[in-house]
């Protein structure tokens, strides 16, 4: 009896250990992946944003310069 739980114990590899060492791996990874992109999304936001308003004065100014003028 004491042979046959001997045994069935060696058959087992891994177990609980395994599955939860592996469960934290994948958190890790993904906690590593969020952090490293989070933040140059936020940079290209603000790229876009920047862009975006440098447009904007540069279509007023251009309106402005060739505003047509009343000649009497």
């Amino acid at each position: 009896m004491m042979n046959k739980m001997k045994e069935i114990r060696r058959n087992k590899k891994g177990g609980l250990s395994q599955l939860l060492s592996v469960v934290l791996l994948l958190i890790i990874t993904v906690f590593i992946f969020i952090s490293a992109i989070h933040p140059n999304g936020q940079s290209v936001r603000k790229v876009g944003d920047d862009s975006n308003n440098n447009i904007v004065k540069e279509q007023t100014q251009i309106m402005d310069e060739f505003q047509p003028s009343v000649i009497k």
